[in-house]
């Protein structure tokens, strides 16, 4: 919720600045106009004027620098994650519903599944049917050959 905080201040500076800009400018058009639709003007020295003008245009040149150089990046970082992050949802959606079509048909052989231990990649290996401690995956894998899995023990490595 702060965001959007920034977001409505940020936009009240906006539109205050121009709204100064046009009251407080040499040419009194805006000022006048106004004077004339509220019936009320009050008289304010010419110096007083030029001080608003140059406040509401530094305030307008910031407001354009934050937004080119802190809200345009941010807009594109989180752009670019978002994109990534739906195409990898994607391709694990599609990933997942290839095996689950392919393991109720039937076809699914499984891969050889790959153990990350002592910071080097270990091969499962098929063990004897009698070991308990397999995994349901390595076991359907394996099965076809008469074996079940075993992960490796570190001193195998």
């Amino acid at each position: 919720m702060p965001r959007r905080a920034l977001d409505i201040g940020l936009l009240a500076i906006f539109i205050l600045s121009v709204a100064a800009i046009f009251l407080a400018h040499e040419d009194p058009f805006a000022r006048e106009a106004l004077c004339a639709h509220i019936r009320f003007c009050p008289h304010v020295p010419k110096a007083w004027h030029k001080i608003i003008y140059d406040l509401a245009v530094g305030a307008l040149v910031s407001l354009f620098f934050y937004w080119l150089v802190v809200r345009l990046p941010d807009y594109q970082r989180r752009q670019r994650l978002k994109r990534g992050l739906e195409k990898q949802y994607r391709s694990f959606r599609l990933d997942c519903i290839k095996i689950m079509m392919m393991a109720a048909d039937g076809s699914y052989l499984g891969r050889e599944p790959i153990n990350l231990s002592g910071g080097r990649l270990a091969r499962v290996r098929c063990a004897p049917i009698t070991d308990k401690i397999a995994r349901r995956s390595e076991m359907t894998r394996c099965a076809r050959r008469g074996h079940t899995a075993q992960w490796p023990r570190a001193t195998d490595i």
